[in-house]
């Protein structure tokens, strides 16, 4: 359990600040619709690296917290399907929140 609420605020800390140096963004530029922004990034964590998309709504400027939604899928699963399944997206982005995709580890 502890290395679940761990991961959860290591993925929380490098979403919201972009500078911790186990964060990095994936080669390639960001997709950007209409002020969105979904960033392809990823993490080390335990000597395994965990990827996710995450979702920056038009409200987030770097300069002030915004609550951060994180979506978990099945097992098996990627981000990417869960954003398309559940629209969190676009629910975000009219209600300023951050939503965190994360890959399973057995895609």
């Amino acid at each position: 359990m502890r290395r679940i609420i761990f991961a959860g605020l290591t993925l929380t800390l490098c979403a919201a600040t972009f500078t911790a140096a186990s964060c990095r963004r994936d080669k390639g530029s960001p997709a950007e619709t209409e002020g969105d922004r979904d960033i392809s990034a990823s993490l080390d964590y335990a000597g395994v690296e965990r990827t996710y998309l995450l979702h920056l709504s038009p409200a987030y400027d770097g300069k002030e917290a915004l609550p951060l939604l994180f979506a978990f899928h099945g097992g098996g699963g990627d981000g990417a399907g869960m954003e398309k399944l559940t629209h969190l997206s676009d629910i975000a982005g009219a209600r300023g929140f951050l939503v965190a995709y994360p890959d399973g580890l057995f895609r």
